[in-house]
């Protein structure tokens, strides 16, 4: 649903850098704190889970501490599917391994190379992957977990929507213990009015078929869904519309945060949504 705003309106309720002056200085600290852990720990770099260049995942498990078989968080990055790429979110990794839970860091090809419906295909294809070869690399496949951020909370979404079972007989229908879908967009339609849309491409058509707002969480798995206070009111208004749809979710907001700083304070142990993200997935089996 494309809310009473003009096209500019819209276009600036969906343009983050415009929103928070500083964006650019997230990026390059988190470029910079996941190039420090790719250094610091031993990780599996770009498993291939499909034939594109993009089409890898980035492993981080736990420290010898722990033993597997590990639960397993698979993280969905933002960039409105067209920007950033799996190597700027290392950073997320670092808070989950050390309490003993892997972490995928998930790549994909980006618009406009692929539409946002192949991009959910790939992301499919990458969770598929995980599980079928869950026992190669150390992983509980009963205890898989998914996040993501921004483009990332829909692609989070979209995968609580998928039918594992029709897809491959060999996946169960309660895929994920838990989700968390941050800061994220449900509704593509409002897009198609904005300057994103020319490299996304959407019709109004491919817009809905692609906006978990109108899907249904097939297995019912728990879900928050986060947003920080300050971000904007298209964005509010999404995680609030997108609550209401899916009962199965929890609303969750964190105050004064930006679309940005919401990712620091997703992994940051010292802060309470870090804090709410870790019991909610407790609450799913992320451990013992």
């Amino acid at each position: 649903m494309i809310p009473p705003h003009t096209a500019e309106e819209i276009s600036r309720l969906y343009n983050n850098g415009l929103a928070v002056a500083d964006y650019a200085d997230y990026l390059r600290r988190w470029q910079a704190e996941s190039h420090a852990l790719r250094i610091g720990v031993s990780y599996r770099a770009d498993i291939a889970y499909g034939d594109r260049p993009r089409e890898r995942i980035d492993l981080f498990v736990p420290t010898p501490l722990t033993s597997p078989p590990w639960p397993l968080l698979i993280f969905l990055h933002g960039g409105y599917w067209q920007f950033l790429g799996k190597h700027d979110w290392s950073c997320v990794a670092e808070p989950f391994i050390a309490r003993g839970m892997a972490v995928a860091i998930v790549g994909y090809t980006l618009c406009p190379e692929i539409s946002v419906a192949g991009i959910v295909d790939e992301i499919a294809m990458a969770c598929a992957y995980l599980h079928l070869k869950a026992d190669q690399y150390g992983l509980d496949r009963g205890r898989f977990h998914v996040a993501g951020h921004s483009a990332g909370g829909h692609l989070t979404a979209m995968m609580l929507a998928t039918d594992w079972p029709a897809r491959d007989a060999r996946l169960p229908a309660q895929f994920f213990r838990s989700g968390i879908a941050i800061s994220g967009v449900f509704d593509l339609e409002p897009l198609t009015l904005t300057p994103l849309n020319g490299a996304l491409r959407l019709t109004q058509d491919d817009a809905l078929a692609v906006s978990p707002m109108f899907r249904r969480n097939l297995a019912a798995t728990p879900l928050i869904v986060t947003v920080g206070g300050a971000e904007t009111a298209e964005f509010l208004r999404q995680s609030h519309a997108f609550c209401s749809a899916w009962p199965e979710s929890r609303y969750l907001e964190a105050p004064a945060l930006n679309h940005f700083s919401v990712i620091d304070a997703f992994h940051d142990p010292a802060n309470a949504l870090f804090q709410s993200a870790w019991r909610h997935m407790n609450a799913g089996g992320a451990v013992p």
